[in-house]
């Protein structure tokens, strides 16, 4: 049957209002606007909740000081557009709208402002607000349905108690807030599914005709959203049919077996078996990123969204306008149902992607996941700053991250907090370091502040920053999301390393916070022998094993390509339940996937260097195919880096 995709707007009217719900059951659509209670009074809510969204926007990316006035927010707002249709409705002689969006505007500056004054110790916007306009999706089994619900929400920020708190933005005055509950209800219901956790209050902020605030707990909110919403989506599920066009099986059909006489039986792989991961290796030509292609579109197709990380440029592709604008048939319908992302990490003149330390969060991880993060951490700072391994100041420079990373509230310090708490020398560092001579952290300093001049670009958090919700997070239409991260501007093997392992630790995390027992999102990794090489222990290695043990429980597969099959590790081959052989003749390469082709009862040596371009060998627990590989929509073209950058800038959000 046919998934149910459900906006939160279209799940409010449906719950509030049962004859919304009837015509939406008959016609599939209804309007889901809702009148403001101004009178004659135009409340321009859309505006509103676009420049609030705005200024948090703004604010996070360092656009004014953690000590700006209420009178410098409303600037900044009245900047982003609020003046342009101020003095529109003026000309229109419509003053007393025009009044209502100023004073709305000015009582949202002073609300940011007293929660900023509420939080003294606060060093950054950051420190208060979490995200602004979050795209949300929950994944819900309703008996035989699968229903999508998703959403975009005004506000997380922290709460002065520490915790999560999701807020809603009205300009109702407050005068329906049972129905309004039911919105809040759902939205948290999102984030906790996004976060995979209950612990997350809820708040109404009415900001026309004067300041409201409604807080409302977890638990009521969970009690409206099991009482109230719940079996509204039940019967919309049970009730809504199942028309449209029909969707592709489940399973992808990958080729056909190979004979003396031509090809012969599909080959086929369900997408179940992503959650236990796929190697893809074969030497340049094999056609091995044609095979991995062709099953990321297979994926997109059937919902499944996807991350690929590039290292060359011929994944970018599919982010290209004229790709699409040259598409026909089935390939137009695949990249029309597809939002596509394209982030060029270390190059703010295309889409940068910054990271922090450490991923947010860190610090709720258990302890197992969390000292390999600081310590990873540790490492690659070190590695960046041509330390030794092994160096006292790399230890004492873990313990400054985590020290760091306590004291944030998001548990994501950046590098200058690092060096902060390095110079001044902090007595939490002191006692955490124990025995080891402080005098190994003073000469870190200035290597350290070397490295934020030389490659700030990497930790800039101006920008977007590095957030596996948000790679994986569907618009409000529901599309599945492709997102390509190029890392050909990230520098040296050291800045690029550091930077893929903290994707590394932020899809552990993610993986540890968003259990799924089906397959929800898969991350391709080209060339992922530079990460998980046989002979070297870069700090991509270890984040990368315990990711292929940890991915599965959260439904997110992973995809390692490799055209150096005899670079790569196969200690982690246990970890990988699906290997594709193509075209290979080095000889250490044959010698060593003897182990991943054991159970076959086939010599590597005997077939691999044979195969022709597409042929690969199907490796899968005791199942041995030789198959011909379809083609991929998308051919593989390598494209320069002044093509990606122009992309990735048109790509901008």
């Amino acid at each position: 049957m046919d998934p149910l995709q459900l906006s939160v707007s279209e799940l409010r009217c449906a719950v509030i209002d049962p004859q919304w719900r009837e015509r939406f059951i008959a016609n599939r659509e209804a309007v889901t606007t809702v009148g403001g209670g101004g009178g004659a009074v135009i409340i321009h809510a859309t505006t509103f909740h676009g420049l609030a969204r705005k200024l948090v926007k703004k604010l996070r990316q360092g656009a004014l000081p953690i000590d700006a006035s209420p009178d410098e927010l409303f600037r900044l707002m009245l900047g982003e557009g609020a003046d342009k249709l101020i003095q529109k409705l003026l000309k229109e002689d419509d003053v007393s709208s025009a009044a209502a969006l100023i004073d709305a505007l000015h009582t949202f500056a002073s609300r940011v402002d007293s929660i900023r004054a509420g939080r003294p110790e606060a060093t950054a916007w950051t420190s208060l607000f979490i995200t602004e306009e979050h795209p949300l999706e929950l994944r819900l089994e309703v008996g035989k349905r699968l229903v999508f619900i998703n959403g975009i929400v005004d506000g997380l920020r922290w709460h002065p108690t520490g915790i999560p708190e999701v807020v809603d933005y009205k300009l109702t005055q407050g005068q329906a807030l049972d129905k309004e509950l039911v919105q809040l209800a759902i939205y948290h219901r999102l984030v906790v599914a996004d976060r995979a956790s209950d612990e997350l209050l809820g708040s109404l902020e009415y900001f026309h005709p004067k300041l409201h605030l409604v807080p409302v707990s977890s638990k009521q909110l969970r009690g409206i959203y099991e009482d109230v919403v719940y079996p509204v989506i039940v019967e919309l599920a049970e009730r809504m049919g199942a028309e449209g066009p029909e969707r592709p099986t489940r399973a992808l059909r990958i080729g056909h077996t190979r004979r003396a006489a031509g090809t012969g039986e599909p080959v086929e792989i369900e997408t179940a078996e992503f959650t236990r991961h796929v190697g893809v290796l074969g030497g340049s030509g094999s056609g091995k990123t044609t095979l991995a292609l062709q099953m990321v579109e297979q994926l997109l197709e059937r919902n499944v969204s996807v991350l690929l990380v590039d290292r060359k440029g011929d994944l970018c592709q599919y982010a290209d306008p004229s790709v699409t604008d040259r598409s026909e048939g089935r390939l137009r319908k695949l990249l029309g149902g597809v939002d596509v992302s394209l982030y060029t990490p270390g190059l703010a003149t295309g889409r940068a992607l910054g990271i922090r330390l450490v991923p947010p969060g860190t610090n709720h991880l258990d302890p197992e996941l969390r000292e390999p993060v600081f310590r990873s951490a540790a490492q690659g700072l070190g590695q960046m700053m041509k330390l030794k391994d092994g160096a006292p100041g790399i230890a004492g420079m873990m313990k400054a991250i985590q020290v760091a990373s306590e004291a944030q509230p998001s548990g994501a310090p950046t590098l200058q907090d690092l060096i902060e708490i390095i110079q001044n020398e902090d007595a939490r560092l002191l006692d955490a370091i124990g025995a080891l001579d402080p005098k190994h952290l003073k000469k870190l300093v200035d290597p350290l502040q070397t490295l934020e001049i030389m490659k700030g670009s990497l930790f800039s958090t101006q920008g977007e920053t590095l957030s596996a919700e948000a790679l994986f997070a569907r618009p409000g239409d529901g599309k599945p999301r492709l997102t390509i991260i190029s890392t050909k501007f990230l520098g040296d093997e050291s800045s690029a390393l550091f930077w893929v392992a903290q994707l590394l630790f932020e899809l552990q995390r993610y993986a540890s916070l968003s259990p799924s027992p089906e397959l929800k999102a898969v991350a391709m990794f080209d060339e992922a022998d530079l990460y998980l090489p046989a002979n070297k222990k870069p700090i991509t290695k270890e984040p990368m094993e315990s990711l292929l043990k940890r991915a599965r429980s959260a439904g997110l597969g992973i995809m390692l390509l490799s055209q150096s099959p005899g670079d790569f590790d196969y200690k982690s081959r246990e970890n990988i339940r699906t290997w594709f052989l193509g075209l290979i003749k080095q000889p250490n390469a044959l010698e060593k996937l003897k182990t991943v082709m054991q159970e076959s009862g086939v010599d590597p040596k005997d077939v691999l260097p044979q195969q022709k371009v597409g042929e690969f060998f199907m490796i899968s627990e005791k199942r041995t195919t030789a198959l011909k590989a379809v083609l991929s929509l998308v051919g593989t073209k390598q494209l320069s880096e002044d093509e990606i950058v122009a992309i990735a800038r048109q790509n901008r959000r």
